[in-house]
């Protein structure tokens, strides 16, 4: 139903755009009509007959003039309405190809490479010719060999087996399955953690984050190098939610000027942050490789009354005497002693899994609503933002 309404949709605005064409043609084609003044003018509608019309009755047109009504044939097909330009459609092509040229002549053009193998350190890679080679690869978040490893790989043809090859549906919905309870009840206990909550990507679990839970007065402060996906969910909060302020102190920069503690002191002192203030790093900057100093940011986010943050994407499985992160290596962390879950599957968790972990259910969250994700039991590789 909703494709058919869809198209028919589509051709009523054919139609509309179709009738203002055949009424106005400038002379010379261009992107936008001319004034006012040099559309053809419009004559007024003649009043139209009330009560039943009839077949042959007589019935004035747009123009004026009197036109029998005849009935048609329901099998009687519209004449084709005949072909005519669309300038918005050229606007659009000659946008697309500047740009495609710009990225092509600087290069930055992405051509994907093809990989038919599983990730490993060693995958083959397609070449020009067609033909596959092996190429060391050093660029993927497969940290710990996860991906490829035959354990995992077992346990997610028994989920397939078990739950079929998708859920055929949004979580929201009916998508939620006995091996998601499992996975992020074994990940809360993992990560000493109320709860948890799996996205299908680091992406969609950010941009979950805080246009959910912040709200009109609250502040979001950020380290400037921070990830993209978090800079893109701290702008969407604040189209989200309205009166969502942001402020961002350097790369970790705890004091001083242009500094996190000055953030917080500007934050306190704007009467317009009425509500929560947020503070947000990396746990491990990946492009830096340097590590957020976070004993000192707990201790001037409880010093502010601030809620601190952490994305540990690339902290998860290698930061830690047991790969929980970079809390883990600051000795931030409950040890791990409590037994199992009651049907856990895995001794623990995937940490290449990234998992937003909220002590609420945030079950308003877009990206988690409309997440459709794998039936497998356990995750395979990082879903990476």
């Amino acid at each position: 139903m909703e494709a058919r309404r869809g198209q028919q949709s589509s051709a009523d605005d054919c139609c509309h755009n179709q009738r203002y064409h055949d009424n106005y043609r400038p002379a010379t084609p261009g992107l936008h009509p001319p004034d006012a003044d040099r559309r053809p003018a419009r004559p007024p509608a003649p009043a139209r007959p009330t009560g039943n019309i009839r077949a042959g009755d007589d019935v004035p047109d747009a123009g004026g003039n009197n036109r029998s009504m005849t009935t048609a044939h329901p099998s009687a097909q519209a004449a084709p309405s005949p072909p005519h330009s669309a300038p918005h459609a050229q606007v659009f092509d000659r946008r697309a190809d500047a740009l495609l040229a710009q990225l092509d002549s600087g290069g930055l053009y992405k051509h994907l490479q093809m990989i038919g193998s599983p990730m490993d350190a060693v995958i083959k890679l397609r070449q020009r010719d067609g033909s596959f080679r092996d190429t060391l690869c050093f660029c993927s978040n497969n940290y710990l060999g996860l991906a490829n490893h035959p354990e995992v790989v077992e346990a997610g043809v028994r989920g397939l087996r078990e739950f079929g090859a998708g859920t055929a549906s949004v979580r929201f919905i009916c998508g939620t399955f006995s091996p998601h309870e499992t996975l992020e009840a074994s990940i809360a206990r993992y990560m000493g953690t109320q709860a948890s909550y799996t996205f299908v990507s680091a992406w969609t679990a950010a941009e979950a984050l805080f246009p959910t839970l912040c709200e009109p007065g609250d502040i979001i402060i950020s380290d400037e190098l921070n990830h993209a996906c978090i800079i893109d969910a701290i702008r969407l909060a604040t189209v989200v939610k309205k009166g969502v302020h942001k402020a961002v102190y350097r790369n970790n920069l705890l004091v001083g000027e242009k500094s996190l503690e000055e953030a917080l002191q500007k934050a306190r002192a704007n009467p317009d942050v009425t509500g929560q203030v947020w503070v947000v790093t990396d746990g491990v900057f990946s492009m830096e490789g340097s590590i957020a100093d976070l004993p000192t940011m707990r201790g001037l986010c409880d010093r502010y009354g601030a809620m601190l943050v952490v994305d540990d994407s690339h902290g998860h499985g290698v930061m830690g005497k047991l790969g929980r992160g970079t809390h883990e290596h600051f000795g931030m962390i409950d040890s791990l002693d409590s037994p199992p879950v009651a049907g856990e599957t895995v001794r623990q968790p995937s940490p290449d899994e990234r998992a937003a972990s909220i002590c609420s259910p945030a079950r308003s969250a877009r990206p988690w609503a409309a997440a459709r994700a794998a039936s497998s039991p356990v995750p395979t590789a990082r879903s990476n933002c």
